[in-house]
């Protein structure tokens, strides 16, 4: 039973159920929504003063207190070709009050290369801190139910645990490259970050464990149909240890005509785990998208067939920008 405990509670402080029921980081399906979380490179890779953005995922909601995680971000870029920023992600799942808050700030540095200068690539850097806590007062384990009569909480559980505070320093990095020429019917971009560089120590269990480096490659297109219409295609491949994730999929976006409104929708496909229809709505300098997690995985009884809602939402200041205005993945 100990090890089935503590196996378990690693699993919700590494982020949750993912496709195979595999423990993981945090993870967003609108995950373009959500730049700097995805890729310390994108920081500040956007057309204007500064953008806001915030997530709020849901995730098993037919358990007692369900996964929420919620992120939020700002960033802007700088006219040295810096980029600055930095993200606050709030997790909170399960009856033992698992919490996991992490506060990073995040750099980017890109150089222009190509004939016409079009091309772009990216380096970005992420540091922070990342406190993980967990209630054990609230966790109920087998040595504590009598035959006949239940559960009671008098009886000791006869678990130990190191420590339900833990707090420690994280770094990411990332690398991306996209082709910005407005000549091109199709722009393609191409993206690689690698999570937990120096394997902090978890030291809720004990000061012995290290988490994984999870490493993640995200690729796309811009694909221009007419004036008014463009589609991308996209995927995301990401893996910790065994644990792997598969998403591709894609989105359209309508312009409407004599104003700055647009309209988005689209489907992505987590491979042996869910599919994600997705409608955003951008008014001026505000998008607003909403997703929904169909489960189409093994765990769908579990889940007594119930998916989770992802809201999305990000406002661009308009402003002077060195990054091109059409170039914009929005998922």
């Amino acid at each position: 039973m100990k090890t089935y405990i503590k196996t378990f509670l690693i699993t919700a402080l590494l982020g949750g159920v993912v496709a195979g029921a595999s423990a993981q980081d945090p993870h967003l399906s609108q995950y373009y929504s959500s730049p700097l979380f995805l890729n310390p490179a994108l920081t500040g890779m956007f057309n204007g003063e500064y953008r806001v953005s915030g997530n709020q995922k849901t995730q098993w909601g037919s358990i007692t207190n369900p996964y929420s995680t919620s992120v939020a971000s700002v960033d802007a870029l700088l006219s040295n070709k810096l980029g600055v920023g930095g993200y606050v992600l709030h997790q909170t799942a399960g009856d033992g009050g698992y919490k996991n808050t992490n506060v990073f700030a995040s750099a980017s540095y890109y150089v222009n290369f190509g004939q016409n200068g079009d091309g772009y690539l990216v380096f970005g850097l992420q540091g922070g801190l990342v406190n993980k806590t967990f209630d054990q007062n609230g966790l109920y384990f087998s040595e504590q139910y009598r035959p006949g009569m239940g559960y009671d909480p008098s009886i000791p559980s006869g678990e130990n645990f190191a420590d339900n505070n833990a707090l420690y320093a994280d770094f990411n990095a990332g690398v991306f490259i996209f082709d910005a020429n407005p000549l091109k019917v199709a722009n393609p971009f191409l993206g690689y970050s690698v999570f937990h560089l120096l394997r902090p120590k978890e030291t809720l269990f004990s000061s012995e464990y290290q988490l994984p480096m999870r490493h993640l490659v995200h690729a796309g297109a811009k694909l221009r149909v007419s004036e008014s219409v463009d589609i991308t295609p996209h995927a995301l491949f990401m893996r910790q240890v065994e644990a792997q994730e598969f998403s591709t999929g894609v989105y359209g976006e309508y312009h409407f005509p004599y104003n700055n409104n647009h309209l988005l929708f689209g489907t992505t496909y987590r491979w042996n785990d869910a599919v994600v229809p997705y409608v955003g709505f951008q008014i001026s300098n505000i998008l607003i998208g909403v997703s929904y997690d169909v489960n189409t995985s093994g765990l769908n009884p579990a889940s007594f067939h119930r998916g989770g809602f992802e809201f999305s939402l990000s406002f661009i200041k308009p402003g002077e920008s060195n990054v091109p205005l059409f170039f914009c993945p929005r998922l």
